[in-house]
């Protein structure tokens, strides 16, 4: 899992082509899931809009735990 982390929105980790991506806001982060780059590049989804770090970090560890959890029958 591969995440990128920007002090602002100039984005210069490139964190939105990652798996989990952080850019600072005025207002708190912006949280962004399932970018991708390589051969097909995709820019990630926004999840969450300036949110607090508390919230963010309860978001990221939902995140992670779905997609770390093993796949039921």
């Amino acid at each position: 899992m591969k995440f990128g982390v920007s002090g602002c929105t100039r984005e210069c980790s490139e964190a939105q082509g990652k798996d989990v991506g952080i850019i600072a806001t005025e207002k708190g982060w912006n949280l962004y899931v399932c970018g991708n780059g390589g051969m097909k590049p995709r820019h990630a989804d926004l999840l969450a809009a300036d949110i607090d770090r508390e919230t963010l970090i309860k978001y990221l560890d939902r995140f992670m735990m779905f997609y770390i959890r093993p796949p039921t029958n």
